[in-house]
């Protein structure tokens, strides 16, 4: 398998979500492992896939866990991608959204840059 990090940091950059997908049974490996969840083969590619999902579960963070001047309070979720079930991104809502996330919610993600660099945003998609 590529270098997990190197892969996961160039498409997070270009906004790009791109999960290890088993070549032999085909099934999602998120996180990834060294072997298949599924068969155990060794032998993945790395499958893009859309930014829209649902919304499977979320918290509000109430103080700072790191040294970047994040405001807080912030709202962090877990994505579970449409084109793959079985796997949830974790991600911030969107600052300034003023939205109040729902479970269930449909929501689509972006890649963002602050003093804590790269990660994945949601917002929620209006119905």
């Amino acid at each position: 398998m590529r270098d997990l990090e190197n892969v996961w940091s160039e498409n997070l950059q270009k906004g790009i979500l791109q999960i290890p997908t088993c070549q032999h049974c085909r099934s999602w490996n998120w996180y990834p492992l060294p072997a298949c969840r599924s068969c155990q083969s060794t032998d993945f590619f790395w499958n893009e896939v859309e930014l829209i999902g649902t919304l499977f579960s979320w918290t509000r963070v109430h103080r700072r866990f790191t040294n970047f001047d994040i405001a807080v309070p912030y709202v962090v979720g877990l994505v579970e991608m449409a084109e793959a079930p079985t796997v949830r991104i974790p991600a911030r809502l969107q600052a300034g959204s003023g939205a109040q996330p729902i479970i269930g919610d449909d929501v689509t993600l972006t890649a963002a840059c602050d003093e804590g660099g790269w990660h994945w945003v949601f917002n929620l998609r209006q119905k």
